[in-house]
């Protein structure tokens, strides 16, 4: 029996007849394991992945968790992609969880798929109407593995109307892990919504996951992605704006050293009038990493009014690192104003003479010039304790980063937040 055969084997023992799971096994089947020959994957080499005798994930010890520390948060704890309740806070008044079958991820892929038909449990956060929660929601995702193992874990954000919340993801990954998480958030009408997944994982790691959104009428959602190490992070974030005044807010940033590989598929589809979005991803790619960036949005036919920035941006830190962009419009309206950009580049020249000019370090000038590039996503990263976090997460990549002071981009961060 081949390696593929006892995976498949599994995958379809998992399914015990759920129908939905069922469905997304067959396509996923139907299309197999992607290569570069697929257009969405073309500047991704995933044969590491082929073949390969993945087992699905088992239980875990919750009590070896590691998450970022969020003062105040309610904390919601996955192990091995399975919901562990009895190591998660209880829900506070207005917020119930429980199970969900439906899901928003339109444009399935293999790897959305993939974690459909795998994943036995999906937690739905589901806040009530009108209820605006006074601290984050922590939801943490820790798997490690010394053998081949795929995670697949999913929740579902549901904000009902009029209320608001703050969602942290963060993800740690230990080992040779495949993991596969799909969170979707439903904005209900005048619904607000800040999410942020983080990702960290060490050099074996694989994260193929997405993040799905749809926003009602004068909805308002803030969605980041923000992956430090790891082998491979690939996001796909796929938003639908389905009610009028909605406003969308979508941005990432990837650090990248060593032969790593980051890349963002994004997909905005404007389907009612006078709804805005925003998208930006940076890249600061260090040694012979990578980075690929495809966006396209989507205007539909009648939702005029429609006013849409796509910008992506790479700072390229030696002469080995890549990065690709490909910005894409399809608009069937008028009346629209839809603006895309991409830039590439090495850190700018005036700025290090400048520096280096008024007695400051090599190292010190280069941190101080990538921070400032990446400033413009990681200061709008809610709660401010995640910011600091983020902003010391990539001081600690960077040389001379020691001597800079992550607490400047959240000066009302609580005392322990670093």
């Amino acid at each position: 029996m081949t390696t593929m055969t006892r995976f498949a084997d599994a995958l379809m023992a998992a399914v015990n007849g759920d129908e939905g799971r069922e469905a997304a096994l067959a396509r996923f089947n139907d299309r197999g394991w992607p290569t570069r020959r697929d257009e969405a994957f073309r500047y991704l080499d995933l044969r590491p992945l082929h073949g390969v005798d993945w087992a699905l994930s088992g239980a875990q010890r919750a009590d070896e968790c590691v998450g970022l520390e969020l003062p105040g948060a309610i904390t919601l704890v996955f192990v091995g992609g399975r919901f562990d309740e009895a190591a998660s806070d209880p829900m506070p008044e207005g917020v119930s969880i429980g199970n969900c079958h439906d899901s928003i991820a339109a444009d399935v892929d293999p790897f959305t798929d993939l974690c459909l038909a795998a994943c036995d449990q999906t937690l739905h956060i589901k806040i009530e109407a009108e209820v605006s929660l006074s601290g984050p929601l922590h939801i943490v995702h820790e798997t490690r593995s010394d053998e081949p193992m795929l995670s697949a874990q999913r929740c579902v954000i549901s904000a009902q109307a009029n209320s608001s919340c703050v969602v942290v993801e963060s993800i740690r990954l230990e080992g040779n892990v495949l993991c596969t998480p799909v969170t979707e958030i439903s904005a209900a009408p005048e619904a607000r919504v800040e999410f942020a997944r983080i990702i960290d994982g060490t050099e074996d790691a694989w994260c193929c996951g997405t993040i799905a959104v749809r926003a009602e009428a004068d909805a308002v959602v803030h969605a980041s992605a923000i992956p430090f190490g790891g082998c491979v992070n690939r996001t796909r974030l796929e938003s639908t704006l389905a009610g009028e005044h909605a406003h969308v807010d979508l941005r990432g940033l990837g650090v990248a050293g060593g032969n790593r590989h980051v890349e963002t598929v994004l997909s905005v589809r404007h389907a009612a009038p006078d709804c805005t979005s925003n998208m930006l991803f940076k890249h600061v790619l260090g040694d012979t990493a990578r980075a690929s960036f495809t966006g396209r949005i989507n205007v539909d036919e009648g939702a005029h009014g429609t006013d849409a920035v796509q910008t992506s941006r790479n700072m390229l830190l030696s002469d080995g690192a890549k990065a690709w962009s490909r910005p894409q419009l399809e608009i069937y309206a008028d009346d629209v104003k839809c603006t895309h950009g991409s830039t590439t580049g090495r850190p700018d020249a005036e700025a290090d003479f400048y520096l280096r000019a008024r007695g400051i370090d090599p190292g010190t000038t280069a941190s101080l010039l990538v921070w400032a590039f990446a400033a413009e996503v990681l200061d709008e990263l809610e709660p401010s304790a995640l910011r600091v976090q983020a902003a010391s997460r990539l001081l600690d990549q960077l040389p001379g980063g020691d001597k800079l002071d992550p607490t400047v981009v959240a000066p009302d961060a609580e005392p322990d937040a670093t």
